[in-house]
């Protein structure tokens, strides 16, 4: 910015400069030939002048060219930057506008605020499909939890209500579990997948994924699934989920983190998916807040 201002006033100093020297070589020129006239005048009345009247019009005219030439170069130059600075102006002045120029920028922008608007209700839209969503899936608790009091039932249900709403290819529930003073997260549940016997039970808190969503107690949201961390087998085959959720399970206040649940799924999660699970964690917390868990899976 500094420096286009720089140049913009270098133009008008030299624009300015070359005038001032055109004017000069004018004045110089009128006081030149005035002086010329009176030298002229008193010479002619002397009768040697005329052998050195010759001389004296050769010299006269070589003067005149010594300022006509520089004249004509500052007039010149002066002129370029004048177009130079003319130039400039137009393009900071912007043009006027035909009826039908002004037309289609007022469409233009009716467009831009139709899009504006079409966005704001598209994101409306998809606020109250998710907070529905968030709705039957607290229903589908309340109705198949209540008079379920083995942990792992309940985990099994949470899992089968999440499933009924999400493409899940896998899922885990974790409970947290004290055991000797040391808190652990205890594999209770899974969803469709078999467990095989490298399965890791259990993690301690900060261990893995699962271990660091206890500690911090913010979700996660995966979309590059290190190949082989999980594999869905199925008789058309088998394949590596791209996405999944790790998303903490608490008590009312969100201060206490009572296990994690982990959900893969081969379509990506979206920001709103991830505060439904953040806003279901707490309502799952209800049915483990005072349930003693002791059993492994």
């Amino acid at each position: 910015m500094k420096n286009n201002q720089f140049k913009e006033l270098f133009r008008y100093g030299k624009f300015i400069i070359y005038l001032v020297l055109a004017v000069v070589m004018i004045i110089f020129s009128l006081f030149l030939f005035r002086y010329s006239n009176a030298i002229y005048d008193t010479l002619s009345q002397t009768p040697e002048f005329a052998n050195v009247e010759i001389e004296f019009y050769y010299l006269f005219l070589f003067m005149i060219l010594l300022l006509v030439i520089p004249f004509t170069t500052f007039f010149i130059l002066a002129v370029i930057e004048l177009s130079n600075l003319m130039a400039q102006l137009k393009k900071k002045i912007p043009d006027r506008q035909s009826p039908d120029q002004y037309t289609s920028i007022k469409k233009e922008d009716e467009s831009e605020e139709e899009k504006a608007q079409k966005e704001k209700e598209r994101i409306r839209q998809l606020e109250k499909q998710y907070e529905e969503r968030e709705k039957k899936m607290i229903e589908c608790f309340k109705e198949n939890i209540p008079k379920i009091k083995d942990p792992k039932k309940i985990s099994k249900t949470v899992l089968s209500c999440i499933g009924k709403f999400y493409e899940l290819a896998q899922g885990e529930l974790y409970l947290k579990q004290s055991d000797n003073k040391k808190d652990k997260l205890v594999l209770m549940a899974t969803y469709a997948y078999y467990i095989p016997e490298e399965k890791i039970f259990e993690f301690e808190i900060g261990e893995g994924l699962v271990g660091q969503v206890a500690k911090q107690g913010d979700p996660i949201n995966l979309d590059n699934i290190p190949e082989g961390y999980i594999t869905v087998s199925s008789g058309l085959g088998s394949g590596t989920p791209n996405n999944m959720a790790i998303f903490p399970i608490t008590n009312k206040k969100k201060q206490n983190i009572l296990g994690i649940i982990e959900i893969a799924s081969f379509k990506p999660y979206e920001k709103y998916d991830i505060n439904l699970f953040k806003n279901i964690g707490a309502e799952i917390g209800k049915y483990f807040e005072n349930i003693n868990i002791t059993a492994k899976q």
